[in-house]
């Protein structure tokens, strides 16, 4: 067998047959281990050309400065954290229009979808106890009599001629 059309991997020493669209710089093979070699000469080969970046007090000051800005950003979190609440935005408002989580996010400040979940649990209890209808949840923060009753319910929707659409039933 030739060696037409192949290569030999520059950390393995194993024949291989390059990717057809870039053959024509390709040195490692697809195993891991080359793979992780093919990046660490990568990385060492970025450092050579511009041995200068991010590297210096400029970098290092700005750095600290972020950190002290963003406590705890690296550290690991409980799994109770990571995961999120129970209730995603998505699970809440199934397929309401985008300008309703834009108007919440403008209420209560913050576009944060953890911030705005909480605001919308909040406002869909007022709005079943204004309706006297018990949450899914815990059946309610208060019992009906002493709820806000509304005055005659719900009012049926009213017809409405479209046009060009035919009247009647």
């Amino acid at each position: 067998m030739g060696t037409d059309g192949l290569r030999k991997c520059c950390h393995c020493g194993d024949w291989f047959r390059p990717h057809a669209r870039n053959g024509y710089h390709q040195q490692f093979c697809s195993g891991s281990e080359c793979q992780e070699a093919s990046k660490l000469a990568s990385q060492r080969k970025g450092s050579r050309k511009n041995p200068g970046y991010f590297r210096g007090e400029v970098h290092v000051k700005r750095v600290r400065a972020w950190r002290r800005k963003h406590p705890g950003y690296w550290k690991a979190k409980r799994v109770a954290e990571a995961c999120g609440p129970p209730d995603a935005l998505q699970d809440l408002l199934n397929v309401q229009p985008a300008i309703l989580i834009g108007l919440i996010s403008q209420l209560i400040g913050t576009p944060l979808q953890e911030d705005i979940a909480p605001a919308l649990r909040r406002l869909q209890q007022l709005g079943d106890d204004i309706l006297n209808r018990p949450t899914p949840n815990n059946g309610g923060s208060h019992d009906r009599e002493t709820s806000h009753p509304s005055p005659s319910g719900p009012k049926a929707p009213q017809a409405i001629q479209l046009a060009g659409s035919p009247s009647g039933p």
